[in-house]
C-alpha cells in the first residue's frame, strides 16, 4: 500500500513528537522528503522541511532550523504551521519582532479556532511583555497589519471640512462596546468613521467595553451604561441622545433612539447607527459656542501622567461634575475567534465614580491627574486573574503609554447634557520651573 508523504507528516511524524520520540520522527521527515516527488501533493517536499525545521529547533539546533524553516516558508508562504513554528524559532532566536509578524501570519491563514488559539497565545504574551514592548509600539503593530486593518486606508485629511460647514465645539459620543459578541462591530466602526469623518478634535468617540466574556471589561464601564440606561449596542451623543440596539435574540436588527425627552421611536437598523448619528444629530443639530472650556497641559514622564485641568467659564449648575478617562488611541485584542484594533478605549477612570464635584466658586474648579501606566496595568492584570485563567491566551493588560491619550467632560448629572469636553495628549517630559 502506497503511503504518501504528507500523509505520513500528519499521522506519524507528528504523533511521535508528542510522544517524545523525535529521532523516529525525523526518520519519518527524512522519509517524507526523499519520497515527496512521487507524492500527489506539490507541497509535500516544503512540508517536510517545516517538520525537519520543527525538530531542529526542539533539539536546540537553530541553524539548521533556519534553513528547513525558509525553505518551506518560500514554497508555502501560507501555511499554517510554517508561519507557526517560524514565529517559535525567530522567539528561541530573540527575534521577538519576526517572531510577532509570524504568529499573526499563522493566526491570519485559518480559519479553526484550536488554530487560531494556538497562533494568537504566544502573540498576547508578547504583547504583555514590557521588555518587548518597549522597542515595539502600537503604531508597528498597526503598521504589520498591512492593510487587514479597516480605517488605516485614508488619512483623516480625506475628510476635512470647511470651518463654516461645522460650526459649534466638540461632540462626545459614548460607545458601549461588547467586543466577544460580532454584534457589537458595527458600532465600533461607526465610531472610528465619525472620527474619521468630522476629524478627531470634533468629535471625541471613547469606548467602554462591558460584558461578562470580554476582556477589555470594567467595572466603571458598566456603571456608565447603567446611567444611561443602555445596553451592549449603544451609542450616546452628547450625554442626552442614545441611539440603543435591541437585543438581538429579541427581534428585528434594528436600534430604538431616545431623544432628550425620553421619547423612544424606531430608528434605523444597526448598522445605520454611524448615519444616523451623522445626519439626524452631529450634522442637523450643531451645538453652538460653549460657555465653558476645560483648559491645562498633561504632561508624561516615563509611565507617570500628571497635570492640572482647569474649567473656565461662568457658574456652573451644582449638579454638574468633572470626569477624566485614560483611554488608549488602539488596542490589539483577542475576541470570539477574531483579532481586532480597539480604538480609544476606556482603561481607566481618573475621576472619582459618578465625577469630580465642581464648586460654584471659579477659583474651585481644577482637577489634579496622577495617573501611572504601570500599575495601571498591574491592577487590571490582577484584576483579571480569575477570568484570564480561563482561557490560554491572556488578557490586553499592558498599557502602550505612546498611546495615552485624557478625555475630560462636563456633565450635567441631572439633565445628562455634557457642558464641554476636550482630548488631551500628554506632553513627554517635566514642567519646566
Amino acid at each position: 500500500m502506497l503511503v504518501w508523504a504528507a500523509d505520513l507528516l500528519r499521522d506519524e511524524g507528528d504523533k511521535l513528537i508528542l510522544e517524545g520520540k523525535r529521532d523516529l520522527s525525523r526518520i519519518a521527515a527524512d522519509y517524507a522528503l526523499i519520497h515527496a516527488p512521487k507524492d500527489n501533493d506539490a507541497t509535500s517536499v516544503h512540508k517536510a522541511r517545516a517538520r525537519l525545521g520543527r525538530l531542529d529547533y526542539i533539539e536546540g539546533d537553530l541553524k539548521s532550523a533556519r534553513r528547513n524553516l525558509l525553505s518551506s516558508s518560500f514554497g508555502v508562504p501560507k501555511n499554517y504551521y510554517t508561519n507557526l513554528w517560524l514565529g517559535y524559532y525567530y522567539q528561541l532566536s530573540g527575534a521577538n519582532v519576526r517572531a510577532w509578524a509570524r504568529y499573526f501570519q499563522a493566526f491570519m491563514v485559518t480559519n479553526d479556532s484550536r488554530q487560531r488559539i494556538l497562533a494568537i497565545t504566544p502573540l498576547c504574551r508578547l504583547n504583555n511583555d514590557p521588555a518587548f514592548r518597549e522597542g515595539f509600539t502600537t503604531q508597528d503593530a498597526i503598521e504589520l497589519f498591512e492593510g487587514r486593518l479597516p480605517g488605516e486606508y485614508h488619512p483623516i485629511e480625506r475628510y476635512t471640512r470647511e470651518k463654516d460647514k461645522f460650526p459649534g465645539h466638540a461632540r462626545l459620543v459614548e460607545m458601549f462596546i461588547n467586543s466577544a459578541s460580532y454584534s457589537s462591530s458595527g458600532a465600533q466602526l461607526a465610531g472610528q468613521g465619525l472620527s474619521e469623518y468630522f476629524g478627531r478634535a470634533n468629535v471625541i468617540c471613547v469606548e467602554y467595553h462591558i460584558g461578562e466574556k470580554t476582556l477589555l471589561a470594567d467595572g466603571r464601564s458598566n456603571q456608565r451604561m447603567k446611567f444611561y440606561e443602555a445596553n451592549g449596542y449603544s451609542a450616546v451623543l452628547d450625554g442626552t441622545n442614545a441611539f440603543t440596539g435591541i437585543d438581538e435574540f429579541s427581534g428585528p436588527d434594528e436600534i430604538k433612539m431616545k431623544t432628550g425627552n425620553g421619547e423612544p421611536s424606531v430608528g434605523v437598523a444597526r448598522v445605520r447607527i454611524f448615519p444616523a448619528l451623522r445626519e439626524d444629530s452631529i450634522e442637523a443639530q450643531p451645538r453652538q459656542d460653549p460657555k465653558w472650556s476645560i483648559e491645562g497641559t498633561p504632561r508624561r514622564d516615563g509611565a507617570s501622567i500628571s497635570g492640572t485641568l482647569e474649567i473656565k467659564g461662568p457658574i456652573l449648575p451644582t449638579s454638574a461634575r468633572l470626569h477624566v478617562l485614560l483611554c488608549e488611541s488602539a488596542i490589539m485584542a483577542f475576541e470570539g475567534n477574531s483579532l481586532m484594533f480597539h480604538r480609544n478605549v476606556v482603561r481607566a477612570v481618573l475621576s472619582p465614580s459618578g465625577g469630580q464635584a465642581l464648586g460654584s466658586d471659579k477659583a474651585n474648579r481644577g482637577f489634579e491627574i496622577k495617573a501611572d501606566t504601570v500599575k495601571i496595568s498591574a491592577a487590571r492584570t490582577s484584576a483579571l486573574a480569575e477570568q484570564a485563567a480561563k482561557r490560554p491566551w491572556p488578557a490586553p493588560t499592558y498599557i502602550d503609554r505612546r498611546t495615552v491619550q485624557l478625555v475630560a467632560f462636563v456633565q450635567d448629572m441631572e439633565t445628562k447634557e455634557i457642558l464641554a469636553v476636550r482630548r488631551f495628549t500628554p506632553v513627554t517630559g517635566k514642567k519646566e520651573n
